[in-house]
C-alpha cells in the first residue's frame, strides 16, 4: 500500500510542470516561415490580427503595428488570473519578409510584443519582458488561416 501511494505521489509530482520552467521571460521576437505567396500570408495576418486595433498597416513595407493596448484587453491567458496595472501597456509589431527557397515563395513573419510600464511621469517607460504566448498565438492563427484557405481552394 505504501509503495503504491509513494509511486503515485512520485508520478504526480513528476507529471506536474512548473509554468516558469517553460515560459521564460524574453525580449526576443517570435518568427515562423510560411511557404505561400506574400499576398495570402498578408491576408492571413490581417485576419489573425482582426481583434487588435491597428495603427500601422503597410502592405508595401510589410509592417503591421497595433495601437497601444492596456490591461491586456485583447489577449488574456486562460490559465491564470491577471491583475494588470493601468500603467502597463503593450503593442505588437509584425513584419513580413518576402523570399524564395528552392524556387518556391516563402514569407518570414516576425511578431514582436513590446511591453512597457510607466512608473511615473519623470522616470519614463520601463521595458518589460514577455512570455511569448501571445506572439505564438498570432503565428498559430496565421498558420491556421493559410491551412483553411488552402482547403477551400481545393473545393
Amino acid at each position: 500500500m505504501k509503495k503504491a501511494l509513494l509511486s503515485l505521489l512520485l508520478l504526480v509530482s513528476l507529471g506536474c510542470a512548473n509554468e516558469s520552467q517553460y515560459l521564460t521571460p524574453t525580449y526576443k521576437p517570435q518568427s515562423d516561415f510560411f511557404y505561400s505567396d506574400y499576398d495570402r500570408v498578408w491576408r492571413a495576418t490581417q485576419i489573425a490580427l482582426g481583434p487588435y486595433p491597428l495603427k500601422v498597416n503597410n502592405l508595401d513595407a510589410g509592417e503591421i503595428e497595433t495601437a497601444s493596448i492596456s490591461k491586456d484587453n485583447v489577449f488574456q491567458k486562460a490559465h491564470k488570473k491577471y491583475n494588470a496595472n493601468v500603467a502597463t501597456k503593450y503593442f505588437l509589431k509584425v513584419n513580413l519578409i518576402k523570399g524564395k527557397a528552392n524556387g518556391k515563395s516563402v514569407v518570414k513573419v516576425i511578431v514582436k510584443k513590446q511591453k512597457h510600464h510607466n512608473t511615473n511621469f519623470f522616470a519614463g517607460k520601463k521595458a518589460l519582458p514577455t512570455d511569448g504566448i501571445e506572439e505564438q498565438m498570432v503565428l498559430y492563427r496565421i498558420k491556421r488561416e493559410l491551412q483553411v484557405e488552402k482547403i477551400l481552394d481545393k473545393i
